[in-house]
């Protein structure tokens, strides 16, 4: 009824999610990102508010059980890019607008800069995630590939 070490069964498969099985964002920058980026694709506003309340939902869990583990080197290097991926999932799914009536909500607009007026994108600066992040303990292929 009970799985053992549930807070490390949880924790290994939001990881698994975030490395292996979820696309990640192309860069702003891509010169294909709008044909090649699957959260760029077509979506429903429906589609696109659930993949925004699931993964907030999956991110609350994630840091719930984050703070159940014991700190280490290898869980705080999974921890803080697997974080990442979500942070830049939510980007991507906030920025894009959406077809139809609406062609977006207004939050959508606003953070990526396509709303009437003098308006200019929003955005996360990951700034030097790399150098810094170049120092985790990354044990697994896949959380090294997405960092």
């Amino acid at each position: 009824e009970q799985v053992p070490q549930s807070a490390l069964a949880q924790f290994s498969l939001i990881v698994r999610l975030f490395t292996q099985l979820l696309p990640m964002p192309l860069p702003l920058d891509h010169p294909r990102k709008r044909r090649q980026c699957f959260w760029l694709g077509e979506m429903q506003e429906e589609a696109k508010t659930d993949l925004m309340r699931h993964i907030h939902i999956i991110a609350r869990h994630f840091s719930a059980v984050c703070f159940a583990l014991r700190a280490s080197r290898d869980t705080d290097g999974a921890r803080v890019v697997v974080s990442a991926a979500m942070v830049a999932v939510m980007d991507a799914l906030l920025r894009r607008p959406l077809g139809g009536r609406l062609r977006g909500g207004l939050a959508s607009l606003h953070y990526s800069g396509e709303a009437d007026g003098p308006t200019l994108p929003f955005g996360l600066d990951p700034g030097n995630f790399q150098e810094v992040s170049a120092t985790l303990l990354l044990v697994e292929p896949s959380v090294q590939v997405l960092r």
